[in-house]
């Protein structure tokens, strides 16, 4: 069984705190990085398909976020999320 995953402002927001981009959720760079994310919300659907468990698939779809955040040029390389995260 699969579901679906649900892009949310936190993830968004806890990956711009990690580069040191943002201090809080209400910053206008977070709407505009969660909005570019949401634009691509199948591709990180499909980035956590391989993933049961919540924190697993939540740190794969982060690590997705991230990829695509750093290709937009949103976001500095290299990435700082790791599988383990």
């Amino acid at each position: 069984m699969t579901f679906a995953y649900e892009v949310a402002l936190e993830d968004v927001f806890l990956i711009l705190e990690a580069h040191g981009i943002a201090d809080s959720e209400e910053e206008e760079v977070v709407y505009d990085a969660y909005s570019a994310i949401r634009e691509v919300a199948d591709q990180i659907a499909e980035a956590v398909l391989d993933y049961v468990d919540t924190d697993q698939r939540r740190a794969a779809a982060q690590r997705e976020m991230e990829a695509i955040l750093i290709e937009e040029g949103l976001l500095d390389g290299p990435p700082l999320l790791t599988p383990e995260d």
